[in-house]
């Protein structure tokens, strides 16, 4: 079975550029494997990944990623 990393070539470099990121959405019952590896490998630079509960929680989010000076 091919995975992510298989495919994406430059996903391994990707891992290795210091960056803070925020997936905003719903999870359905059933979705891509590929999503599931995507987050295992994205979990130390992930500040949250999931469903926002109200647009004030979806704003608090991206203004703590535009707060957040990690490298």
């Amino acid at each position: 079975m091919r995975t992510l990393i298989d495919d994406k070539i430059p996903f391994r470099l990707i891992i290795k550029i210091p960056f803070r990121l925020i997936i905003c959405g719903q999870r359905f019952a059933r979705s891509p494997a590929i999503f599931d590896e995507a987050r295992s490998w994205l979990a130390p630079h992930t500040l949250h990944w999931g469903f926002a509960e109200s647009a004030q929680d979806y704003r608090a989010l991206f203004a703590e990623l535009a707060a957040d000076r990690t490298p």
